[in-house]
């Protein structure tokens, strides 16, 4: 689903913290700052923050939900809300002298870039993801009307059985999906969501002034937030797919879809009327609201992991504390240490202090604001779990398997949890020596770079031929005209050796390594296909190179 960061112009709320609060804090200040307070007093006061913490936060879900239209997809949290949401800060006092810087830097955090490509949210763009989804749930459950007449149209009636035979083909992959519900998985495979979308489409259309066909209709939100719940679904299952023929249905459901509103915008305004009826957005808000209390107690799970008893989710003081930049950084770790995972699922820093974790229902990555450890081990830690869930639910339990024939009578989940840890954050760093040798072995085969094939980057992953083929054609552009970077031509020399042509690639990573020098995966790439070319003398070269251009790297190993 769409992931948003923006922070608005504040919307109207009732002045003044509730009285639960104000008693909570006035407490816990009071016993902080007696020398002879009784532990077991403290801890109560503690406890009854973050009772006050929760309660202020389903009072704020459900005023900014009671405030929402169903026409808007985003929900209107004022600034405070989002240091509430996202940093725990209930109260400034609890804070100190220094309360308006750290409130400054939490802005300041708060408003910061997420690291491209990925995704690194806090609780209250969760919220509002989670929001978007279940509108987007009961919009298609009500949706009826278009499916009768496309179903029947000349224009249009070839079209959609072509689509149906394809969803039947791609339906069991869309099953035990991450943060894919089976309800969206359905209404998907059942082409419900397109029909929606042609719904949309043709309500925008009778309803656009003549001659502003360019203009924002209020509609184009909505247009756009389902056609990104529809990609997400389709990347999932891009991703999960075991063969190049699925891909390509993928590719063509992709241009059926596009066919059909062709040929729905060449209809007449009038072909038939639209009875519109608004979306009941109170089994919406109770849903969300539903949410809320399903992070409170898998956040206690977090903290319970991480040998807490509580998950801390008040902010009492300036700790360190998980940021988008940090979590980003060590994602590009992963990404280079385990090239076989994916990273498009949500990272979602939340207020709390524990263990990281991965949620499969809805594809998110949990990460705590401010960890036990530290965030590099927060987030392998959650990503580790990931792997074991993906492992068991996909993938027939087949690393578990390999794993316990190296390692019998150990636990899987603790033992393969540590030597993931390792392999990212030690060997990921050029550090071998501090991995077991036969975990080592193990993760070299399953997990690591296979020796054999060049690095494929994130951008070629689950990629058709005819997208290759198309992306290399722009690639080939941007070199025409002196506007090629060396990640364009890395690409290149990919492609180019996925299509078995050895010289061309090797020429390609050639240019690549002269414009990035210092770039591990691309020397590491070039030396593998001269390797494979039986150059023995040019492949060792690079692959020398290779682990002393890129120290403390995994291609030092």
């Amino acid at each position: 689903m769409p992931e948003s960061r923006h922070d608005g112009d504040d919307p109207p709320r009732q002045p003044g913290a509730p009285a639960r609060s104000d008693e909570a804090v006035a407490e816990y200040l009071r016993l902080a700052a007696s020398a002879d307070a009784a532990p077991e007093a403290f801890n109560k006061a503690v406890a009854r923050l973050e009772s006050a913490f929760w309660k202020r936060v389903d009072d704020v879900v459900a005023a900014v939900l009671d405030a929402a239209e169903p026409s808007v997809s985003s929900l209107q949290f004022s600034v405070d809300d989002r240091l509430l949401l996202d940093f725990g800060l209930l109260d400034e006092r609890l804070l100190g002298a220094d309360a308006q810087d750290v409130r400054k830097r939490l802005i300041e955090e708060r408003r910061s870039p997420p690291p491209a490509p990925f995704s690194v949210i806090y609780l209250s763009d969760w919220i509002e993801n989670r929001f978007q989804y279940y509108l987007t749930i009961e919009e298609v459950d009500r949706e009826k009307e278009v499916a009768e007449y496309i179903r029947r149209a000349p224009e249009t009636a070839p079209l959609v059985e072509r689509r149906s035979r394809i969803l039947s083909v791609l339906q069991p992959f869309m099953r035990h999906l991450p943060g894919v519900g089976d309800i969206l998985g359905r209404f998907i495979a059942e082409g419900r969501l397109d029909d929606l979308m042609l719904r949309l489409f043709i309500e925008r259309r009778s309803t656009s002034a003549s001659g502003s066909a360019q203009s924002r209709h209020p509609l184009d939100e909505k247009l756009l937030r389902i056609e990104a719940a529809c990609r997400f679904v389709m990347n999932k299952v891009a991703d999960r797919v075991p063969e190049e023929k699925h891909l390509q249905l993928i590719e063509e459901y992709n241009a059926l879809r596009l066919e059909l509103f062709r040929q729905v915008g060449r209809l007449p305004k009038d072909a038939f009327a639209l009875s519109v009826s608004g979306v009941d957005m109170l089994p919406v808000a109770a849903k969300v609201r539903s949410e809320i209390r399903l992070v409170k107690s898998l956040l206690n799970l977090g903290s319970l992991s991480g040998g807490i008893t509580r998950p801390h989710s008040v902010l009492l003081r300036d700790a360190p504390r998980a940021t988008p930049a940090a979590v980003g950084g060590i994602l590009e770790l992963v990404r280079d240490a385990d090239p076989g995972i994916s990273l498009d699922h949500s990272v979602l820093i939340a207020p709390f202090t524990g263990n990281g974790f991965f949620e499969w229902d809805r594809d998110t990555v949990v990460v705590s604001l401010i960890p036990v450890r530290s965030v590099d081990e927060d987030v392998v830690s959650a990503l580790a779990g990931m792997r074991i869930a993906l492992d068991a639910f996909q993938h027939g339990e087949t690393l578990k398997s390999a794993y316990e024939k190296v390692h019998p009578g150990r636990d899987f989940r603790e033992t393969f949890t540590k030597d993931y840890l390792q392999w990212v954050l030690k060997v990921g760093r050029g550090q071998k020596q501090q991995m077991d040798k036969r975990s080592f072995e193990l993760f070299l085969k399953l997990i690591g770079h296979n020796g054999v094939d060049p690095v494929v980057p994130h951008e070629l992953a689950h990629v058709t031929v005819s997208e290759k083929d198309r992306l290399f054609k722009a690639i080939l552009e941007k070199i025409h005209n002196d506007k090629a970077t060396a990640r364009d031509i890395y690409l290149a020399g990919v492609i180019r050796w996925q299509r078995g042509d050895y010289r061309a690639a090797s020429r390609y990573l050639e240019d690549a390594a002269s414009l990035a020098p210092h770039d591990g995966a691309v020397l590491y790439s070039l030396g593998i296909v001269l390797r494979n070319m039986r150059m023995r003398g040019p492949a060792r070269k690079y692959l020398v190179e290779c682990t002393r251009a890129a120290p403390q790297t995994i291609w030092q190993v």
